[in-house]
C-alpha cells in the first residue's frame, strides 16, 4: 500500500516581510534625497580691493566765467603761473602742454589739450554747429554715427573723432559750447585725459 504524506505549508511571516520593505523604501528616499542636495560649501569673503583714487592730490583749474572746472596733474604746476605747463591761457582759452608730452607736440604739432569756448549764439544743437566744420573731410551721416553721447555723473557731453586726428569733447552751455579738443599718441596720455574728464564739473 502507497502512503501519500501531507506536509503543512509553512506560514509566510509578513511581518518581517513587510519591515524590510519599509527599511528598503526609507533607505533608498534618504539616498535620493541627500542626491539632490546641492553641496553648499562656507562662503569665503575676499578682502576688497583698495581702489586708490590717483586724483585725489591733483590740483584744480577753474574757470569762473564759464563755470566749470577740473583737476589734472599735480606735478604739471599751477597753470595760472607755470609755462611749463600751458601755452597759453585766456578766459575762453586754456592750452596745456606738459613737459612730459614735449616729444607729442614735437611728432604732431599739437599740444596735449587744447580747451576753448565755442559761441553759439543761434543756439544750434550739437550736430548742426559742428558738421559745417568736418563736411568737407565727411558726409552727415557719417559725422552723425561717430557722434556719441556721453555721461559724466549727471553731465551729458559728446564726443567725436575728427579727420584731424584729434578727438572733441564737447559740452553744451547756454549759448555756446565748451571744447575740449585732445591729442594723444600714447596709452599713457590717454589715461591722463580720461582721468582729468572724470574729474569735470559744472561749478555754481
Amino acid at each position: 500500500m502507497a502512503y501519500i504524506f501531507i506536509t503543512k505549508k509553512e506560514k509566510t511571516n509578513w511581518k518581517y516581510i513587510l519591515i524590510i520593505v519599509i527599511l528598503a523604501l526609507i533607505v533608498v528616499g534618504e539616498t535620493l534625497y541627500l542626491a539632490k542636495q546641492e553641496v553648499k560649501l562656507p562662503e569665503t569673503k575676499l578682502p576688497q580691493k583698495f581702489i586708490q583714487d590717483e586724483t585725489a592730490d591733483w590740483k584744480t583749474y577753474r574757470n569762473e566765467e564759464y563755470g566749470y572746472e577740473f583737476k589734472y596733474p599735480n606735478q604739471w604746476g599751477n597753470v595760472s603761473n607755470s609755462p611749463d605747463a600751458i601755452l597759453y591761457q585766456s578766459d575762453s582759452t586754456v592750452i596745456f602742454n606738459p613737459p612730459e608730452f614735449e616729444e607729442q607736440f614735437l611728432a604732431t604739432g599739437y599740444p596735449f589739450l587744447e580747451i576753448r569756448i565755442k559761441e553759439n549764439p543761434r543756439k544750434l544743437d550739437v550736430e548742426d554747429f559742428y558738421y559745417p566744420l568736418v563736411k568737407e573731410y565727411e558726409t552727415k551721416e557719417k559725422f552723425k554715427e561717430n557722434l556719441m553721447t556721453r555721461q559724466i555723473r549727471d553731465i551729458t557731453y559728446y564726443q567725436t573723432p575728427t579727420p584731424w586726428g584729434a578727438l572733441l569733447t564737447i559740452f553744451p552751455l547756454n549759448s555756446a559750447f565748451l571744447e575740449f579738443s585732445h591729442h594723444t599718441i600714447t596709452l599713457e596720455a590717454e589715461k591722463i585725459f580720461n582721468q582729468m574728464l572724470s574729474t569735470f564739473r559744472f561749478i555754481e
